[in-house]
């Protein structure tokens, strides 16, 4: 029996190990689409199962989730946390850090879980509603209806279910329903009660309204767009919607729930779920937006949603930095909370690449769907950026290495309009050279350090390389395919583009075709802790130990990759639509324990990792000597999450991983 063991003390990372055969890729900013308050505490829940946690709705940490379909709606009552969701997931907690899967009985989609004394309620697709008294058994209910149900909210001590096709239903306990007339024709999305008046909204900016919850009248309605549901408090009722309309808002506000205003706007991004608590309401939505206001009318953001294309992403002094159309520029400690420092929807150019030296950043642009319009920006901290250069040239992407920075590009020749490729270096990143012409190639894609030499790549099969970033051999590459992206590592170059072409060299010139494992085009190439990672077209992430044998890995996603880069323990992949993809960077065949950070509140947490052919049994001490067993998880699981544990009379928390070879 074999036997290892990996230990780590509370705050310090022991290793990052298993497979990267196994790696796990993870969307790291799911919409959050519901959000509730109880036990002094936000939780909020997103679309991939995630569950977060915060005591002031502004630093927020994740909670271990037993589920990964996405979760739709939450609710705190009798004690307890009710989460429901898709595929009739439902999950329980009474201090909202450690959560537990329950069988509902269905396997139908839950959209809305409601609560009255001594009852919790959830309801879904095709008019389901179960109810329970513990959140651990579900009893079905007749429901009276077959169209979907979108929501469920206790008003005034009576639960009202709101669906598609204006369904409007009520009930006392939770048990026995009535059909109380249709709420309009549209599909309803929320319902909400104050002083003597309901409104249900709904699709395509619908807003009825009704003195007893069963006659009801359409209100004259500011939004087009789909409204995803409604509060009522202090102010009056807050509306939320989904994505921009002419006016952009997404927020409405009513003193009396029928003459309604619109009041705030976050960069298009739908807003889904809102919750009244310690004085004001707190709002979430699509790419992990949150938001706040204490009125429903002056709003501040402290979590950014992305929802732009994402082109680029790399790692600089502890923080994740990821830039995309529109000049957007965002970064993250941790990849699951962003925050956008740059971000202007008449900007017309997108930044296509980033890069980090060893006291700067580096942004290379063009002007959106045109080879012109390129710049370079440049920053010591992320947050704030300087333009360095700007010229009619297109700017793809920019490296740095032995003390020179390489940009490269296209532009246009002045006389017969041809295309050309070009580059541009500098040593200190704010004086730039060039833009110099290489015709031997329409465009530039890529530019990459590895190796002690600079190697550039093009259209055509093109690629360049050079010692000091100012003079270039052109080398044979063997493939006439569009070269996209360059990386390299311990000896090793490695080239890929359109059709999953992928070619490797050891020194620049002399290149071999090698099977990249996708017929997708691969757009990006990074290169850290020993593994090789390209990503591509619909979701691909290929990954490689030495860039000659190559493996497919799934992410569950088929959303175009642009940009790929690695740092703090992790490799990120980032494309359209605000995509990101997260993996923990590991080693093969080891095991260990990780924990990234200590959370402001709440149990900390760190994960477990272990080969497939393991089972890793957790132990935690307080002084090295005695060791207590917490958990036991298959190597099929791994990598997990697991909640620390620390007694109140302890001075220090050690924790190990025991790993037996099945």
């Amino acid at each position: 029996m074999n036997r290892r063991v990996a230990s780590v003390a509370f705050a310090l990372v022991a290793a990052f190990p298993s497979l990267l055969s196994q790696q796990q890729w993870n969307v790291a900013n799911p919409d959050v689409l519901a959000i509730a308050h109880g036990n002094e505490r936000y939780v909020a829940v997103d679309a991939g199962g995630g569950i977060r946690v915060s005591k002031d709705g502004r630093a927020w940490t994740h909670a271990p989730s037993p589920v990964t379909t996405a979760l739709r709606a939450i609710a705190f009552g009798n004690g307890l946390f009710v989460a429901a969701g898709d595929q009739g997931s439902i999950v329980t907690s009474r201090d909202a850090w450690h959560w537990t899967s329950q069988t509902s009985g269905t396997d139908v989609d839950l959209r809305g879980v409601g609560v009255v004394p001594g009852r919790f309620v959830v309801v879904g697709e095709i008019g389901r509603i179960r109810s329970s008294e513990d959140g651990v058994t579900w009893t079905l209910r007749a429901s009276g209806t077959k169209n979907g149900l979108h929501a469920v909210a206790n008003l005034a001590g009576v639960l009202h279910a709101v669906g598609d096709a204006g369904t409007v239903l009520r009930s006392i306990d939770g048990v026995t329903w009535s059909n109380t007339g249709a709420g309009g024709n549209k599909s309803l999305r929320g319902i909400a009660y104050k002083d003597g008046t309901y409104v249900v909204v709904g699709s395509s900016g619908y807003i009825g309204a009704s003195s007893n919850g069963v006659n009801w009248d359409s209100q004259p309605s500011p939004a087009s767009f789909d409204l995803n549901g409604v509060v009522s408090g202090p102010p009056g009722f807050i509306a939320l919607g989904s994505d921009s309309t002419s006016d952009g808002k997404t927020v409405y506000t009513s003193n009396d729930g029928r003459s309604w205003v619109a009041q705030f706007q976050y960069a298009g991004e739908a807003l889904r779920g809102i919750v009244l608590a310690r004085g004001g309401f707190t709002t979430v939505g699509n790419g992990g937006v949150v938001a706040e206001t204490p009125n429903g009318f002056a709003w501040s953001i402290s979590s950014s949603g992305i929802r732009s294309w994402l082109r680029s992403v790399t790692h600089f002094n502890g923080r994740h930095v990821a830039v995309g159309d529109a000049g957007l520029v965002a970064t993250s400690t941790d990849s699951l909370h962003w925050r956008v420092h740059r971000r202007d929807p008449n900007f017309r150019n997108s930044l296509c690449g980033v890069a980090a030296g060893p006291d700067a950043l580096i942004a290379a642009g063009r002007q959106a769907g045109a080879p012109s319009g390129g710049l370079l920006l440049r920053s010591t901290d992320a947050g704030i950026w300087n333009t360095v250069h700007a010229s009619d040239t297109g700017l793809n992407r920019v490296a740095h290495g032995n003390g020179r920075w390489v940009a490269v590009g296209l532009r246009r020749h002045p006389l017969n309009g041809a295309f050309l490729g070009v580059f541009l270096h500098s040593q200190n990143g704010t004086e730039w050279s060039g833009p110099i012409d290489r015709p031997e190639t329409t465009e530039l894609t890529d530019v990459a350090f590895a190796n002690g030499r600079f190697v550039m790549v093009g259209n055509g099969g093109a690629v360049f390389t050079s010692t000091d970033g100012v003079t270039w051999l052109q080398a044979p590459s063997g493939t006439s395919a569009n070269l996209l992206a360059v990386a390299g590592r311990d000896g090793r170059i490695v080239a890929a583009g359109d059709h999953g072409t992928l070619i490797t060299s050891a020194d620049g010139m002399s290149w071999q075709a090698a099977n990249s494992g996708t017929s997708n085009r691969i757009t990006a190439l990074a290169a850290h802790a020993g593994w090789l990672v390209g990503v591509g077209d619909n979701g691909t992430v290929v990954v490689s130990r030495d860039g000659l044998q190559w493996e497919a890995r799934s992410t569950g996603v088929a959303s175009r990759l642009s940009g790929v880069g690695a740092g703090g323990g992790q490799f990120l992949a980032v494309g359209e639509q605000g995509m990101i993809l997260a993996s923990i960077v590991q080693q093969p065949n080891e095991v260990g324990l990780a924990l990234p950070s200590l959370p402001a509140d709440g149990p900390y947490s760190f994960t477990v990792f272990g080969p497939a052919n393991t089972t890793v049994t957790v132990q935690a001490s307080s002084n090295l000597k005695t060791w207590t067993t917490l958990y036991q998880i298959p190597g099929d699981s791994l990598p997990a999450r697991a909640l620390g544990t620390w007694p109140d009379d302890a001075p220090a928390r050690f924790y190990r991983a025991i790993v037996l070879s099945r």
